[in-house]
Order: structure tokens, then C-alpha cells, then sequence
């Protein structure tokens, strides 16, 4: 039987067409972790220098509050000077005693808002003293468009107490947080989210005492501010009332765990409330 011959041609073309032309995976991979690192130092930049420029801005606040010592008073608001380079910084009362605002409007970048507050008061000498250099930076500061201000301070200063809420604002009546900074460690101490717009806070800022009604009864509450916890301390008795002839509750602290407030005898005749004297309470 004759053999039927293949021609070096075909052979050749049979060759390379049984030829596959495989990947590099290794190649591949290596690129991918190339890419990934290099978007990371990239992002690592970004947020580098976005840091970099609120810290500049907070340094640069304290600054122009000192050099401006002279032009702010209790009573005014001051802005730079339109032909100055410096951001628009606007000052004016906090409306808790002897705390002054430092207010710098910025644009917001992706790390959030960047508006901020310094807080500081006027000394005799009128000098000022920064208390709270940027309240953005406080620990459980909200990462919102709201800013957290001045609700009470203690006789030192050596405490303020911070709510929060859009600047310019009024504090919501149905918001109950507060922020309590111990302002030479520069520290949120205490948090809470009980605290009514009408508490009085104790002289150290460990208590909040506020009325309520429940029903029929007239209550003296208390939160312990360390704790984050509400207690009763004081229920009105027959015949007594919390609340003077325009409705209002006077609650003072006479030291660190004794709250006072003034009770009233109710007129069964319908007329105003009469005083009867002062109802002291100590915290256990």
C-alpha cells in the first residue's frame, strides 16, 4: 500500500497552530499589587495634607485671637478686616457667663465640615484666655453641619458644659445631649443624652437636677452625669407646688451634692402660690 507523505508545509503549519500562547499570572498579580499600593500612598497624601490644613487653621485661629486683643470687647462682634488675607473670623457672646466665641467658617471637604468654634474669656487685664481651642477636635464631637456650644460653665472655668446645634441657632428643646470638657486636659469627661434644656448642673458638673411632671406629681430628677444615669430625689406633697405664680421652678445647688429648691403653698382659693421656703436635698 502506497504512504500517503505529509509535505514539510503542513507539517510546519500543524506547529504552530498546536501552539498556545499561555498568561503570566505572576506578571498580572504583580501589577494589581502595584496599582493598589500606589492608590493607598496616594489616598495616604490626600489625607495627610487634608489634617495638615485644619491643624494650620487652628493654630493659625489662636493666633489671630491673641493678636486681636484690643479690638474685642464683651459687648461687639468683631471681623477681620475685609482687606486682610486672614478667613473671616467672627466673635461674639456666648451668652453663658464670661465665655466668649471664636467662630471660622470654612468649606467642607470629604473628612466633613470644618467649621469651627474657639472658646475663650476675657480677663481683667483684658487679656484673653483660650479654654477650648477647636471644638471639632473634642472627643465625640458630632462629624456634622452641628457645632457643640457653650450650655454652662462653673465658677472656675475649670468646666463647661456643651451642647450641640447649627450655629447661629437655638438649642432644640427636645435635644437632651450634652458634653461635658474639662478644660485644662482639653477632654470630654462626661456624655450624656438625658440632660433637659432647663437642668442646673452642680458646681463640678457631676449632676444635673430639672423638674418634671408625671401625671399628677411634681418631680425633682437628677442625672448622674458620670454614669449617664437618672434618678427621683424629690416628690411635691399635698398641698405643695415647685412652681411660683408664673409657672417657674427654681432649682440651685448649694454645694457639690446638695441640690435646694423653693416650694410654694398652693392657695385653695385659686390664688398665686405662697412661698414657704427652700427644700434641701443631698444626693447619696
Amino acid at each position: 500500500m502506497p504512504v500517503k507523505k505529509t509535505s514539510k508545509t503542513s507539517k510546519a503549519r500543524a506547529s504552530k497552530e498546536s501552539i498556545i500562547i499561555k498568561p503570566e499570572p505572576k506578571k498580572d498579580k504583580q501589577m494589581g499589587l502595584f496599582f493598589i499600593i500606589f492608590i493607598l500612598i496616594v489616598s495616604l497624601i490626600v489625607i495627610s495634607f487634608a489634617l495638615y490644613r485644619v491643624s494650620n487653621e487652628q493654630t493659625r485661629l489662636i493666633g489671630v485671637i491673641n493678636s486681636l486683643s484690643d479690638e474685642v470687647s464683651q459687648q461687639q462682634t468683631v471681623i477681620v478686616p475685609d482687606d486682610s488675607d486672614e478667613i473671616k473670623i467672627q466673635y461674639r457672646d456666648s451668652n453663658v457667663q464670661g465665655l466668649q466665641l471664636a467662630y471660622t467658617p470654612c468649606l467642607a471637604t470629604f473628612t466633613g465640615p470644618c467649621d469651627d468654634l474657639l472658646v475663650y474669656r476675657l480677663n481683667k487685664n483684658g487679656s484673653k484666655e483660650v479654654l477650648v481651642p477647636s471644638v471639632r477636635v473634642l472627643s465625640g464631637a458630632p462629624l456634622t453641619n452641628e457645632l457643640l456650644q457653650p450650655l454652662s460653665v462653673n465658677s472656675d472655668f475649670s468646666y463647661i458644659v456643651f451642647g450641640a446645634w447649627a450655629y447661629g441657632g437655638k438649642r432644640n428643646s427636645s435635644d437632651k445631649r450634652i458634653w461635658v470638657v474639662e478644660t485644662t486636659q482639653g477632654k470630654v469627661v462626661a456624655q450624656s443624652d438625658l440632660v433637659p434644656t432647663d437642668a442646673v448642673f452642680s458646681a463640678d458638673m457631676t449632676y444635673a437636677a430639672y423638674y418634671m411632671e408625671d401625671e399628677d406629681d411634681e418631680l425633682i430628677m437628677v442625672i448622674d452625669l458620670t454614669n449617664n444615669e437618672e434618678f427621683l430625689v424629690a416628690r411635691a406633697k399635698s398641698g405643695i407646688t415647685y412652681k411660683d405664680a408664673n409657672s417657674k421652678v427654681i432649682i440651685n445647688w448649694l454645694d457639690a451634692e446638695t441640690v435646694a429648691v423653693i416650694q410654694y403653698e398652693i392657695d385653695e382659693d385659686g390664688g398665686d402660690p405662697t412661698i414657704i421656703g427652700e427644700r434641701e436635698i443631698t444626693i447619696n
